[in-house]
């Protein structure tokens, strides 16, 4: 590498990995940012105060998680990295960092002047006293990356100065899987869906990937959320965190979703009752519908949402569901006890009671917390962000018109509420003979 920066954009990696490299850095929509490199990831601080962090995965770059950084950067900021240590740096690793680097600012640029000649990006190579420690070879601690102000638009509209911030502590000793191969299956399958339609409503892609990953049979497609029926007949009103280009054309605030559950078969009841009031509510889930359909809600069967092929639609209401708790109970933590033990019961549950398996029946699982949470990453940890825009106090007084004017407009003037997870005593999984085999499958 030399010192003016010059680097050959593609030196060190493969052409699967640059492929998906430059996938993963398209959709950061920046215009400027830093990047910095700690224990084989890629962390790229953007200027809206955005972390993005991006690890290779089967030889795939991807974006493992997003998260709002506690101090902004400025446009021209410095980011000092965190004390580490590398502990196996080669030089083709050294290089391969330079490719990224310079991949990064051609990907910003390009979403903006794709059919304009790249200007030449100014790199600044920086060092910083104590942040990293190498055993092989030396690199810069600190590359900044400079371009020139893109008129990109963010997704996110509102600025992280018009932020609320909330912290939900977790003391209690989560001990990871040891079959935490099967989250990288879920990731490596199922991660391109769950990262979008989490990030679309504010929901750690890591805390969704993990509840899946808990869920999911090993090996069949079907119904991976484990969806049930209690889900048929709800209102879901979820406001968008991170739009679309489409959502951003229309002006899109939010999404209204209304799951009808299907016909009940006669067959299937012993009791005549059951089965007659199984039908009326069929009925009038189906008639109400029409109704909603009417006022821009989208209508899904049940039975759309079960079976291999419907994979991707299970997913986006199942991250739909956990998202709809979180606004009714306030409460990420609680939030994800609901998706199993169901909205009644967790709303008069205690978070550390849910946590120690205290709440619950026979027909839930108890320690249902401790078995999403073991199959999250060390990194993910301190790392789970949640990010809302809370309804008014008075949703349930207000008129069908007063919300309809809210929904389109008053939603716009709402504050981000950033609800911050930390795990505290986690602890990564060696072997069973270490740290023991109960709560393990």
């Amino acid at each position: 590498m030399s010192k003016n920066g010059t680097v050959s954009m593609f030196q060190g990696l493969s052409s699967l990995e640059r492929q998906s490299l430059i996938k993963a850095l398209s959709n950061i929509n920046e215009p400027a940012a830093t990047i910095s490199f700690q224990n084989g990831r890629i962390k790229v601080h953007g200027k809206s105060g955005y972390i993005y962090v991006l690890t290779k995965e089967n030889g795939e770059y991807r974006e493992s998680y997003k998260a709002l950084e506690k101090n902004k950067l400025s446009h021209m900021g410095k980011f000092q990295t965190k004390k580490g240590k590398i502990t196996s740096l080669n030089a083709s690793q050294i290089f391969m960092t330079a490719g990224i680097i310079v991949l990064l600012a051609l990907a910003i640029n390009s979403r903006k002047y794709k059919d304009k000649t790249v200007e030449e990006e100014k790199i600044v190579f920086e060092n910083i006293d104590n942040s990293f420690t190498y055993q092989e070879t030396e690199i810069p601690q600190s590359i900044i990356i400079s371009t020139e102000e893109a008129p990109i638009e963010i997704y996110n509209e509102q600025s992280i100065k018009e932020s609320k911030e909330n912290n939900i502590e977790v003391d209690i000793c989560i001990e990871q899987s040891s079959r935490i191969i099967k989250r990288e299956e879920t990731d490596r399958v199922y991660g391109e869906t769950i990262q979008k339609y989490a990030k679309r409503w504010g929901i750690p892609t890591a805390l969704m990937s993990s509840l899946i990953t808990q869920e999911r049979d090993d090996i069949s497609k079907n119904n991976p959320g484990q969806l049930t029926r209690m889900i048929c007949g709800e209102k879901i009103i979820l406001p968008i965190i991170e739009k679309s280009s489409e959502d951003l054309a229309t002006q899109k605030e939010v999404d209204k979703i209304y799951i009808v559950r299907e016909e009940p078969n006669r067959d299937n009841y012993t009791n005549e009752n059951e089965y007659q009031e199984q039908l009326l509510r069929y009925k009038f889930q189906l008639e109400k519908s029409k109704e909603l359909k009417n006022e821009g809600y989208e209508i899904i069967f049940f039975s759309d949402l079960i079976g291999e092929e419907n994979w991707e639609k299970n997913i986006k209401i199942s991250t739909a569901f956990l998202t709809y708790y979180n606004y009714k109970l306030k409460n990420p933590v609680l939030s994800t006890f609901a998706y199993n033990a169901g909205y009644n019961t967790a709303k008069n549950a205690n978070m550390y009671d849910a946590l120690n398996g205290l709440v619950g029946t026979e027909n839930t699982d108890k320690k249902y917390l401790n078995h999403v949470f073991r199959f999250l990453y060390p990194y993910e940890t301190d790392s789970l962000q949640v990010i809302t825009k809370p309804f008014p106090d008075n949703w349930e007084q207000m008129t069908y018109e007063e919300r309809n004017s809210y929904m389109n407009e008053g939603i716009k003037n709402v504050e981000l509420q950033v609800t911050n997870i930390s795990i505290n005593n986690f602890r990564e999984w060696t072997n069973e003979e270490e740290i023991g085999s109960s709560l393990r499958r």
